[in-house]
């Protein structure tokens, strides 16, 4: 699909639906293996509200990793390339595309 022609590919509703479901279906198993007994983190509050983020905001895995660490370790803030903060919904400031974006200020 990559190197389709532009609008050559149709993707209905009900496909993109099957994909969320299936994305779902996935952050359920993955909540489930971590929540064997057997299984032990190597950082299971940030590792636990991670997987929350991703769920709940719909924020890529290592952004939803990123604002977990903030959060869990009580950081004052997060410095960012690549507009996090737009994707957190306008919380930071950036001065240009370039520049930073800080988060938690």
């Amino acid at each position: 699909m990559v190197g389709a022609p532009p609008r050559s590919v149709l993707l209905s509703g009900l496909t993109v639906a099957e994909i969320v479901y299936v994305l779902q279906e996935v952050a359920r198993l993955v909540e489930a293996t971590i929540s064997l007994a057997s299984v032990t983190l190597d950082d299971d509050a940030v590792i636990r509200r991670t997987l929350e983020q991703y769920a709940r905001r719909g924020l890529d895995w290592p952004d939803a990793y990123l604002v977990a660490v903030v959060e869990t370790r009580k950081l004052a803030g997060l410095l960012s390339f690549d507009r996090l903060d737009a994707k957190l919904g306008g919380c930071g400031s950036s001065g240009g595309s370039r520049d930073p974006t800080v988060i938690g200020q």
